[in-house]
């Protein structure tokens, strides 16, 4: 089993150091992985801001460059090739896009009102 911080977690080049200066700059950093038959890909991103998902819903009906402008928001690293596959490309997105959770409020009661 790996470890929690293993360097094979990381996508092609990105260093432990290069990874605490990406967490220093962003936050949290979540990995996102995806195995294409023997090949596994693996990408940083940082968690999409209401900007950026307010920049996608601009895009109107088109979910996949609504996803893609996410996606490329939030992209910090990713190994070669994540790109150059369609079917990986979209389980990436999915997985950004996973990131931004919506959370429901609970209303009350107004205050002020004579019952």
């Amino acid at each position: 089993m790996a470890k929690k911080n293993d360097v094979s977690r990381l996508p092609e080049g990105v260093t432990e150091e290069k990874l605490k200066q990406l967490i220093t700059k962003h936050g949290q950093v979540y990995p996102i992985r995806q195995v294409d038959g023997d090949k596994v890909y693996r990408g940083l991103f940082r968690k999409p801001a209401l900007s950026d998902m307010s920049a996608a819903a601009s895009l109107g009906n088109d979910q996949i460059a609504a996803g893609k402008l996410v996606y490329e928001s939030c992209k910090l690293a990713v190994d070669p090739g994540v790109e150059d596959n369609d079917e990986v490309l979209l389980a990436f997105i999915k997985g950004v896009n996973k990131l931004f959770r919506s959370l429901e409020a609970e209303v009350g009661e107004p205050f002020g009102v004579a019952q």
